[in-house]
């Protein structure tokens, strides 16, 4: 069975934030989008987009981003509590789509949240997060 999250094969530097979205409700499994943020530099971050239509090969492309796109994404993360879904007692789903968002701790840990287990506007965190990320691409400094 394919992971749900892919690995992230030769990509240097610590991982930040993963944001992943799969398509569930197709007979093929459907395809899938990835953008993950890591460490680059210290001044730099280096965001890879990796996505896979049903019927392609995957593609991947890389591009630097600055540090405020790790300061955008934490807020967001931090708005919509994302640490604390996993203790919701009557939580939402979407179906058809699997999204997930796993991020670095402050201890160096991650957490892992999806669209399994999300309060009612679990689903804006998961928008706002695949924004806030795409926005940070500086594509005159493509890798």
């Amino acid at each position: 069975m394919e992971p749900l999250v892919p690995e992230v094969e030769e990509v240097k530097g610590v991982m930040l934030i993963d944001w992943y979205s799969k398509t569930v409700a197709t007979v093929d499994g459907g395809g899938f989008n990835e953008i993950v943020l890591f460490e680059h530099s210290d001044t730099e971050l280096k965001l890879s987009f990796f996505s896979k239509d049903e019927d392609s090969d995957e593609t991947r492309r890389d591009c630097i981003a600055d540090k405020k796109a790790l300061t955008d994404c934490l807020e967001i993360i931090n708005r919509f509590r994302l640490g604390e879904w996993s203790k919701l007692n009557n939580p939402t789903s979407l179906s058809g789509v699997v999204k997930v968002i796993k991020y670095r701790t402050e201890n160096g840990g991650y957490i892992r949240v999806s669209s399994d287990k999300m309060p009612e506007d679990g689903e804006r965190a998961f928008d706002e997060l695949e924004k806030a990320l795409k926005k940070h691409c500086k594509k005159s400094s493509e890798l």
